[in-house]
């Protein structure tokens, strides 16, 4: 059966329309063939017909109405693109009174979702359709409103224009393309030589694509772009791309394709070795990874290095008369058994490379005392911590204690540490350091006091190899490096971490409900793979940094100075300070990433606002729905938070590819709203990069550009945040502008200031005792200032500490007791002490003991 359906309208509009009674007569013919229908349909017609006669104005006098015969718009209907204009008229029949007042579905002058008309019946189209795609426009008579007229616009998606593409020209083989245009919409596609090419959205005027050119291919091939439905349209012009000739590879250009690497997977002629790609990658975590990951020592740039030999500070053993167990080796101050009112201490994991010859290189990393101020006295060796017990005092970390990972570990004792790495913008508020391993596991390390906590989780598949890793800022969401073993292709993992307590339990610094990818104090109990990201143009990535755009200060709580175990977001006055009070700027909400590879000379910089933005307005747009998302949290399909896959639009997206001609060797980022990036070649080359807004909301990334470049040695393995905040200044000292770059190539370690802008080396350790040094970390001040390093000497197989400032213990006495460093206390640096590894260390990362 046939059935005609009519939308509504009113009873004007009706007669209208079917005042055009030989169109209804034809569109009746159309759709019913069999004759009694027809009869049928065109007696309901002139049903209609015969009540438009009674048509009247409501309160406005009928001859009024009656002179007002009719209200016809020009056109009767019309089809645009999105942005496009429409000039609609009126025809009026019976008054020479022409004043229309014009709306769309309802709305006066129309907005910016429906699109806008003017008291002259322009019509501009919206930039995107609405749903679903058409809107009512209806002209009103000023002088009887109640007499009207409407038609409908149907709205599509607007033609995409392209103005240009790089790089062009490209050569036979794999490429990625950035297209610059205007008119780009979520899920447009790039066509190269009419095949689909794999394309992300990177804004309205910026998409990226990955594809694949065949020699057959050589010469000029037209590059075009479609926009999908509603209304989907090729690009208005294609764009040449020009392909060239694949190079001999013996006389391959060192600038187009990867370096040579240690372990023979790029050859430095454009050849890439698939089966060294999958070796190393099983090896990651063992000696191997050193050179490709680290790259060459010191040996390979130098014959030899001068350097003095700094003083280095007592080492004396304490141990309290009221507990034998309460024991540290100091250097500052006199003991007392008191308890310490103002205790304060570091502690830090530690991972070194796993040797099959060395079995206590297994699981491969410890947990270690890197400060402490006790009992009046001042330690700053690195060594072994008491307070985590169980016969073995942190080798290993106590959350890989052999006892421990058998009784709660369900994936077995680890082995091959591929990285150690904590939330840095929380301060001294990250409680964990997340070890990942070659195989996939993953560990929550304690920090001391939270040594209660224990969390072990294999979130990755078995063909995704963890190369790298890192933690936005408040511990929101992990990010982890990956190569894919099956499809020899660079993955970018993220996963979306929660944390809480029970009320009462930790002093209340942790939430009292799981709040996955928002702030926390990286105590985690959940944790969801969100999706695997396919990292364009990049095959083997060896680094990645993560930040968000907020960093919690010491004292900076919530009203009435509460932490969040006090202030609970069940409480919808509590939830309503972070939706629209004086919360709603205590966490991150915009954020970016760095992902290099060190022999493809590449960083990817990635746009991680759409994940912060997911979780805020999940959170905060409604208390209805951020209860249910509490109460729907988990890993199955259609649980709170999303992944990917079910939501699209919260996906990271790739802002910019950055390529030199020289080893990309280290990446940090400013872990503040300043926009600011760091990568450091390896030339000695620090280059400072202003990342286009994507911290503070201002740009996309596409023009983010490098604004600095500063020497500060060959081979700069890491680059460390400053983490010590000096004493009552806790806003904008030197944490925010500083960093500490470690070169392994000149075996020094060097502090970079950008409080003026300009990039300036501030001070530069060098030491007799430093054999091949790879990573280094800042301890943080609490009550007690100390101005502390810990440097990874992977060479000489241990943790060495090194003062670079005063001593100064405040609180104690007024004024406070000061100690300079050296034997006459005027020297610029001390050396500590160190903690022997049983094999070579790599990373370390430390926070101080809640």
């Amino acid at each position: 059966m046939t059935w005609l359906q009519i939308a509504y309208h009113s009873r004007l509009e009706t007669c209208t329309i079917l005042g055009r009674l030989s169109e209804v007569v034809r569109l009746i013919r159309r759709s019913f063939s069999h004759p009694s229908v027809t009869c049928l349909a065109l007696l309901c017609a002139l049903s209609c017909l015969s009540g438009c006669a009674a048509v009247n104005g409501g309160n406005t006098s009928s001859s009024q109405t009656s002179s007002l015969s009719s209200i016809t718009i020009i056109p009767a209907t019309a089809q645009l693109r999105a942005g496009d204009t429409q000039q609609f008229t009126t025809k009026i029949q019976g008054t020479s009174n022409s004043v229309m007042r014009w709306s769309v579905n309802g709305v006066v002058g129309g907005n910016a979702t429906l699109g806008t008309i003017s008291s002259a019946g322009v019509y501009i189209a919206p930039a995107m359709p609405p749903s679903p795609n058409f809107v009512k426009v209806t002209t009103t008579s000023a002088a009887i409103p109640s007499v009207s007229a409407t038609v409908f616009v149907t709205l599509n998606n607007p033609i995409p224009v392209v103005s240009s593409i790089s790089p062009n020209p490209v050569s036979v083989g794999n490429f990625t393309l950035t297209i610059n245009g205007q008119k780009f919409v979520r899920g447009a596609q790039v066509l190269f030589a009419g095949q689909a090419l794999q394309t992300s959205f990177n804004s309205s005027s910026r998409l990226t694509a990955i594809g694949t050119a065949t020699k057959a291919q050589v010469g000029s091939v037209q590059v075009s772009l479609t926009n999908p439905a509603l209304g989907s349209a090729n690009s208005s012009a294609p764009v040449n791309l020009q392909v060239t000739a694949p190079v001999d590879p013996a006389a391959a250009d060192a600038s187009q394709v990867p370096s040579p690497d240690p372990a023979g997977i790029f050859d430095g002629r454009g050849n890439f070795d698939n089966d060294a790609y999958v070796s190393l990658a099983k090896q990651y975590g063992t000696s191997a990874m050193i050179p490709e990951r680290f790259g060459k020592p010191w040996t390979a740039y130098h014959t030899g290095v001068a350097a003095p030999t700094w003083w280095q500070a007592p080492s004396i053993k304490y141990i309290s008369p009221a507990n034998k167990y309460d024991g540290s080796y100091y250097s500052l101050g006199t003991p007392c058994a008191a308890l310490d009112s103002q205790f304060n201490s570091n502690y830090a994991q530690v991972g070194y490379i796993t040797d099959p010859t060395v079995p206590a290189s297994v699981p491969g990393v410890d947990g270690i005392l890197t400060l402490r101020k006790d009992h009046c006295a001042w330690a700053g060796q690195p060594q072994l911590y008491w307070a985590v017990g169980g016969g073995y005092d942190g080798h290993p970390t106590i959350t890989l204690r052999p006892d421990l990972v058998q009784r709660l570990d369900p994936y077995g004792v680890p082995e091959k540490p591929v990285e150690v790495v904590r939330a840095y913008g929380a301060s001294e508020w990250a409680g964990c350091s997340y070890m990942v391993f070659q195989s996939g596991q993953i560990a929550c390390g304690e920090a001391a006091n939270s040594g209660e906590d224990f969390y072990y989780f294999r979130p990755l598949p078995a063909n995704f190899s963890p190369t790298a890793a890192s933690v936005t800022n408040n511990g929101e969401f992990l990010l982890i490096t990956g190569w894919n073993t099956d499809t020899y292709k660079g993955e970018l993992a993220v996963l979306a971490m929660g944390s809480s307590k029970p009320p009462g339990k930790f002093w209340g610094y942790e939430w009292t409900e799981t709040y996955p990818g928002f702030r926390n104090y990286s105590l985690p109990v959940f944790n969801k793979l969100l999706g695997i990201i396919e990292l364009p143009g990049m095959i083997a990535p060896t680094a990645i940094e993560a930040v968000g755009n907020w960093v919690f200060h010491p004292g900076l709580l919530m009203p009435g100075n509460k932490v969040p175990g006090y202030f609970p977001l069940s409480d919808e006055s509590n939830w309503q300070c972070f939706a629209a009070g004086l919360c709603a700027n205590l966490y991150d909400t915009r954020g970016f990433a760095l992902v290099a590879s060190r022999y493809e000379r590449k960083v990817l910089l990635l746009d991680l606002s759409p994940l912060f933005q997911m979780v805020s307005d999940g959170m905060f747009t409604s208390w209805t729905q951020f209860r249910e998302n509490v109460a729907n949290i988990g890993i199955g399909r259609n649980q709170w938070p999303p992944t990917f896959a079910e939501r699209p639009g919260e996906t990271p997206t790739i802002a910019k590819s950055i390529e030199y001609n020289n080893q990309v060797t280290a990446i940090s980022a400013s872990l503040y709203p300043d926009n600011r990036a760091l990568i450091a070649t390896e030339d000695g080359q620090l280059h400072v990069w202003n990342t286009d807004g994507l911290q503070t909301g201002t740009g996309t990334g596409a023009n983010a550009k490098e604004i600095y470049s500063l020497s500060v040695g060959p081979n700069i393995t890491r680059i460390a945040h400053m983490k010590h905040w000096l004493h009552n200044d806790t806003v904008n000292g030197a944490v925010r502008y500083q960093y500490i770059a470690l070169s392994r190539g000149d075996k020094t370690i060097k502090w970079i200031d950008l409080s003026n802008g300009a990039p300036l080396v501030i001070r530069t350790l060098a030491d007799s005792r430093l054999v091949d040094p790879i990573s280094v970390e800042d301890n943080d001040n609490h009550q007690t200032q100390s101005d502390l390093i810990n440097i990874a000497d992977y060479g000489d197989k241990n943790i060495k500490g090194y003062r670079y400032g005063p001593v100064i213990f405040y609180g104690v006495a007024n004024p406070p007791s000061v100690f300079g460093m050296g034997i006459n206390g005027t020297d610029p640096f001390e050396y500590e002490g160190a903690y022997a590894t049983p094999t070579g260390p790599f990373s370390i990362s430390g926070e101080n003991v809640p």
